[in-house]
C-alpha cells in the first residue's frame, strides 16, 4: 500500500457534543518523497473509487484496526473535485486508538491527513527530470476495498515459501546436472548411484572432453580423463550382472565364429571397450 506525500489540512473541533474532523487534500501538489523523487496526486485520482459507493475508512496511521470512521458506519463523508479531496468525519472516542488519536491531536502531534491507496495498472505516469523522477498518480484504489482488516495480514502458508524455496533449489541444482532427488532425506543408493552417473556423464565428461582436448594440444600427446568408468565400481551387483551377460555373450560370438576384432569393436560400439575415450 501507498502513501501520498501531501499531508494535506487537517482540522478538528467540537461540535454538538461530537468531535468533528474536516480535512482537504489538495491534488496537483507536488511533494518530495525522497531525494530526486517527487509525486502529484492528479485531480479525481480517487473518483472512481469514491463514486462507486463502497465502503471507505478513515484509520488511525494507516492502521486497518484502528478505524476512526467510515462511510458504512455513516462517520465519513466524501467530496472530490478537481481541486482536491474534502473529507467530513464523526470521530467518537470510545475506543482506546480514537482516544488516543484525540490526545495527540490536541498535543500538537497530528500533522495532517495522507491517503492510502494502491495504483492499478495505467494509473501512473513517470517522468524523468534532470533533478530526479516525477510520479503522477492518476488512478488510484483504496486498499481495503472488499477485504477486512484481518485480510491484510499476508498468509505465509498459502505463499508456500517452503515449496517455492524447494522449486528454486531443485531448478538451480539441475542447472549444474545434480538430479534434485539426491537431496532428498528418503533417497535410497541407487538414486544416489544413478545420480553420480547423470552427473558425470551429462556434465563431467564434456567438460573433461574439453579440457582434454585442450591438454593433448598443449602437451604434443593424447590426453584422456575419464571421469565415468571409475563410477561403474558404485554398482557392484549391476556389474556382477553385466559380468553374466557379457560370458554369454562371449560364447554366443564363440559359437557364431566371430573373430577377437569383431568382438572387440562390438564391446566398443557399446562402450564396453578400450580406446574409445569415453567410459
Amino acid at each position: 500500500m501507498l502513501w501520498g506525500g501531501n499531508i494535506g489540512v487537517l482540522e478538528l473541533r467540537s461540535e454538538g457534543g461530537e468531535t468533528r474532523l474536516r480535512a482537504v487534500f489538495p491534488y496537483g501538489a507536488e511533494t518530495e518523497l525522497a531525494p530526486g523523487r517527487r509525486e502529484i496526486i492528479a485531480p479525481r485520482a480517487f473518483a472512481a473509487r469514491i463514486e462507486s459507493g463502497e465502503d471507505i475508512h478513515l484509520l488511525s496511521g494507516h492502521t486497518f484496526d484502528k478505524p476512526l470512521a467510515s462511510r458504512a458506519a455513516g462517520t465519513l463523508t466524501l467530496r472530490d473535485t478537481d481541486a482536491a479531496l474534502e473529507v467530513d468525519a464523526k470521530i467518537d472516542g470510545g475506543t482506546s486508538w480514537a482516544r488516543d488519536f484525540l490526545a495527540a491531536n490536541a498535543a500538537g502531534l497530528i500533522r495532517g491527513l495522507s491517503p492510502g491507496f494502491q495504483v492499478p495498472n495505467g494509473g501512473e505516469k513517470i517522468e524523468r527530470r534532470a533533478s530526479g523522477v516525477l510520479r503522477t498518480i492518476t488512478a488510484a484504489m483504496h486498499p481495503n476495498l472488499g477485504k477486512s482488516p484481518d485480510e491484510l495480514t499476508p498468509d505465509l502458508g498459502r505463499a508456500q515459501p517452503g515449496a517455492m524455496l524447494e522449486a528454486a533449489r531443485g531448478s538451480v541444482l539441475m542447472a549444474y546436472g545434480v538430479l534434485p532427488g539426491m537431496l532428498n532425506p528418503a533417497t535410497t543408493g541407487p538414486l544416489i548411484r544413478e545420480g553420480q552417473r547423470h552427473l558425470a556423464g551429462w556434465v563431467l565428461q564434456p567438460i573433461a572432453e574439453l579440457v582434454a582436448e585442450e591438454a593433448s594440444r598443449k602437451l604434443g600427446g593424447k590426453v584422456v580423463i575419464d571421469v565415468g568408468r571409475p563410477l561403474q565400481a558404485f554398482d557392484a551387483g549391476g556389474r556382477a550382472r553385466a559380468l553374466s551377460q557379457l560370458i554369454e555373450a562371449m560364447g554366443r560370438a564363440k559359437e557364431l565364429g566371430l573373430s577377437p576384432a569383431e568382438i572387440g569393436a562390438a564391446f566398443k560400439s557399446v562402450n564396453m571397450g578400450g580406446g574409445d575415450d569415453l567410459a
